[in-house]
């Protein structure tokens, strides 16, 4: 019996169709029968490593200085409590198989997820891989003529395996040491450190402080106007270099006014033209990071919402190819499927306008195996969405299945479709112009474009995709020709503090972190790993900062808290910088291509954490934090933060108060006015209900705080709200 096995539900079913071709299959309890063999699946993941507690009675109890650092002899796993029971199905039908074909995500942690579980079971036979990158028909052809050994990819789950290792080790023992530490201080929260959230919080502090301390520079320019026969252009003031500060400024106004003044009514000459016809191609198709950083600027669109859509657009409607990708190109052998993917998308996009300008007749430079990897970009696949069935599900039912919204998927659909149209289109072609005109032995440079062919940016204009371009055109002149100069202006500029960061331009910065980096080997090294974090990881790590009361969003834009000001100062520099995590990524990178050994790592890891944790418990960090002491609204008592089955409460110490508060903003959620108070629809309808506080969820779409408000406790009957 031939055993596959899926990494989500929502995949295997998917799957499942595609191999019955129509045949009769049966839906069990965790798996599905087809013809000749069976389709399980993992839920994600179905082992986790060990809790520092499993290791024994040394590790397990209250947080302390003195049981750090936690170094485990050899990583353990243990099953996921909550998915023990879909891990039992699979291990049993693990017996029972004859081949495992591996049908994880197409990447190192897929990889990683059924390695573990086929591992972990009393399987010996063979292992194949199946890597499926595009869930449409076509695509699935395709993914299932190209089958490989397991063994060949085992690369991949070493690398994931060391990830995972490190990561355990560094942020479970610096985490524990710091909060210890803030705790004996009267600190009642958690202080969470890891090599890479800490340096995503450390982008956001920095910006935010330097948008602080920045003070403008006053500055200034010239712009002179001219005029040749019925036409006129104007040209800016090229400040020679002596005159300008350090910065690269004119910041005396009297050189302005001198210069004006020198510069009488009268003839000028054309110093030099330049004319350059230029080309540009179309953008390529999306990788997951361009796809957020993108939508964050058009739609204000949070990076993990983005993906999100992206996922439920691949695996519930397969309308787009695996999202979870660092690359934007697609494979030469993918072009076959253009013309079916542009016939699919003109079912939603009004394409009639471009018939005779889009071009199947080769390949556009997208396709270009040399520069795909394990992943192509983000393209649409020759399924149509059809988002009216978000509609047949009630507001609960979403939010139960975490169903993005409707206008969410068909904003990001219609991006991805439009950015591959784009490809087909003819290049964007325009003519730049350049004047430099000459009066009394000053120059003026003068810049001006005309489109020569709209060509994919028209079409994308036209669709609202892109800023619409300011063209500026200057008259046909010779170098030489006389023109007339007739007045000039003084220009009185300021120069602007930095913008703070969005969810959009800070996965960009992650991306491109080598730009923040000013050591040339370790700007070389991120440069090769392509940033910190990953595609699939960069927007759960910004929610983490944001979760941990690090960072918060203020009308979309990243600050940093009081809790991060204070904290931030005592953090070890080698977490605020990215040259760790460049190393590590390249070492696992070396891992994954099979170049590196795996233990080895491992052993420098272990060894780094000891030696970092030891010196860290002689020397103290000055770890500053704010006590703000909450009582209980009742007795007056001090509140406690506490962990309990369902996540963090506060608790009143009196021993005969029995009060607790929800966390609400890093706070107890204390009563509003008039809760307890009878709810006035109720009361109407003859019913009984009353007021009570509540919290609503934030508005990831708006990008709103949350809020609390009085709501009536018979919700869902009664909807009753006080704002």
């Amino acid at each position: 019996m031939d055993l596959y096995i899926a990494e989500k539900p929502s995949l295997a079913r998917t799957l499942a169709e595609y191999l019955a071709n129509g045949k009769q299959i049966q839906s069990k309890q965790g798996y599905i029968v087809g013809p000749s063999w069976i389709m399980t699946w993992c839920i994600g993941h179905l082992y986790e490593l060990f809790s520092p507690a499993d290791y024994g009675d040394q590790w397990g109890g209250s947080w302390s200085v003195a049981s750090l650092p936690i170094i485990p002899e050899t990583f353990q796993y243990k099953p996921v409590k909550k998915t023990a029971s879909q891990l039992n199905v699979v291990l049993k039908l693990c017996r029972k198989a004859t081949n495992i074909y591996h049908m994880g995500d197409p990447d190192r942690e897929g990889q990683n997820v059924i390695d573990l579980v086929i591992q972990h079971s009393d399987f010996n036979g063979s292992v194949f891989r199946v890597w499926p990158n595009d869930l449409s028909p076509s695509g699935l052809k395709k993914v299932f003529a190209n089958i490989k050994l397991n063994s060949e990819y085992r690369s991949l789950s070493l690398s994931a395996q060391c990830r995972s290792y490190a990561d355990w080790l560094v942020g479970l023992n610096f985490t524990r040491l710091y909060t210890c530490m803030a705790q004996e201080k009267g600190f009642q929260g958690t202080l969470s450190l890891g090599r890479v959230q800490t340096v995503a919080f450390s982008l956001v502090h920095n910006r935010c402080i330097d948008i602080e301390r920045f003070k403008p520079i006053v500055h200034f320019g010239l712009r002179a106007f001219f005029r040749v026969n019925d036409e006129k252009y104007t040209g800016d003031w090229l400040i020679p270099s002596q005159l300008k500060n350090e910065h690269g400024y004119l910041i005396d106004s009297h050189k302005i006014t001198s210069v004006i003044a020198s510069m009488d009514s009268g003839n000028a000459i054309v110093k030099d033209v330049s004319n350059e016809s230029k080309s540009e191609n179309a953008p390529l198709p999306f990788s997951l990071s361009k796809l957020q950083i993108y939508c964050s600027k058009k739609f204000g669109y949070g990076a993990k919402q983005v993906l999100d859509g992206c996922q439920y657009l691949y695996e519930e409607f397969k309308s787009l190819t695996y999202p979870r990708t660092d690359c934007q190109y697609l494979s030469q052998g993918d072009f076959k499927d253009a013309d079916s993917i542009i016939r699919t998308i003109s079912r939603t996009i009004n394409l009639s306008d471009l018939e005779k300008q889009i071009k199947l007749s080769k390949p556009p430079r997208c396709y270009n195996d040399a520069k795909t990897t394990a992943h192509t970009g983000i393209v649409p696949t020759t399924i149509r969405p059809d988002f009216s069935k978000i509609d047949t599900h009630s507001s609960k039912q979403r939010d139960n299945k975490r169903m993005p919204r409707k206008i969410v998927l068909e904003n990001i659909y219609d991006t991805v479709c439009k950015r591959f149209v784009a490809q087909f289109l003819p290049a964007y072609e325009y003519k730049s112009s350049t004047i430099i005109t000459a009066i009394c032995g000053y120059e003026f440079k003068s810049n001006g474009k005309s489109i020569t062919q709209g060509g994919w940016k028209s079409f994308l204009t036209k669709a609202n995709e892109e800023v619409t371009e300011k063209f500026v055109t200057v008259p046909c002149l010779s170098t030489g020709q006389s023109v007339t100069y007739e007045k000039s202006e003084q220009l009185n500029k300021k120069t602007r503090p930095p913008e703070f960061f969005t969810e959009g331009t800070l996965i960009a910065a992650l991306a491109n972190i080598s730009s923040h980096v000013e050591d040339e080997n370790i700007k070389q090294k991120l440069k090769e790993s392509d940033g910190v974090g990953t595609e699939a990881t960069r927007a759960d790590i910004i929610e983490k900062i944001k979760h941990v009361g690090y960072v918060s969003v203020i009308d979309k834009k990243l600050k940093v808290t009081a809790l991060g000001r204070d904290i931030y100062p005592s953090f070890p520099s080698f977490f605020k910088t990215p040259a760790m995590t460049a190393i590590w990524e390249s070492a696992l990178g070396g891992i994954a291509d099979g170049k590196l050994d795996h233990n080895a790592f491992n052993r420098n890891i272990v060894s780094w954490t000891e030696t970092q944790i030891e010196c860290l418990k002689k020397k103290p960090p000055n770890i500053l934090v704010r006590i703000d002491d909450k009582y209980c609204c009742s007795c007056g008592a001090t509140l406690a933060l506490k962990k309990g089955k369902y996540g963090e409460y506060y608790s009143c110490l009196k021993k005969n108060c029995t009060l607790t508060y929800k966390v609400f903003n890093r706070a107890p959620l204390f009563p509003l006015d008039n809760d307890g108070i009878e709810c006035p629809e109720c009361k109407k309808n003859g019913q009984q209900g009353k007021m009570v506080t509540r919290v609503k969820k934030i508005n990831l779409e708006k990008g709103l705080p949350a809020k609390a408000f009085l709501g009536c406790d018979q919700f869902p009957s009664c909807s009753h709200a006080i704002w």
